[in-house]
């Protein structure tokens, strides 16, 4: 949720075991509540910097991403309040609260957000999303 009204819903699929290329998709509500659906080709979501080790599973999560759609001008930067969220069950996993700073059309935005990560241990085949 940005704080100039727009809502975004984004997912990335993998393939099992991490290889390929990852395919996002991003819906957006505009604060007029006009939905418009943007694809792989439209938008760049991708982890930015280091991954974060998880000391109980050993997981590596990419907590920091990047969200550009240029079709909208917007550049997005998603930065986690706490990087200790990995849950145990039913399957390791990462969820947590971000916050999110950028621009929209050269001027920026903030707002506030939240991440699920799965499958990224050592123990299950990479099957989740972003």
């Amino acid at each position: 949720q940005l704080d100039d009204g727009m809502d975004l819903f984004c997912m990335q699929t993998r393939r099992r075991g991490g290889g390929g290329t990852p395919i996002p998709t991003c819906l957006t509500i505009a604060p007029d509540g006009t939905p418009r659906l943007f694809q792989r080709r439209d938008l760049t979501l991708a982890p930015i910097g280091a991954r974060w080790r998880a000391p109980g599973t050993g997981a590596e999560y990419p907590l920091h991403w990047r969200l550009a759609i240029p079709q909208l001008g917007l550049e997005l930067q998603l930065t986690p309040l706490l990087e200790a969220q990995e849950l145990l069950q039913p399957q390791p996993s990462w969820s947590g609260a971000v916050i999110v700073t950028g621009d929209r059309g050269g001027q920026p935005v903030t707002g506030a957000g939240f991440i699920d990560l799965t499958g990224y241990d050592a123990f299950v085949i990479e099957t989740g999303g972003a």
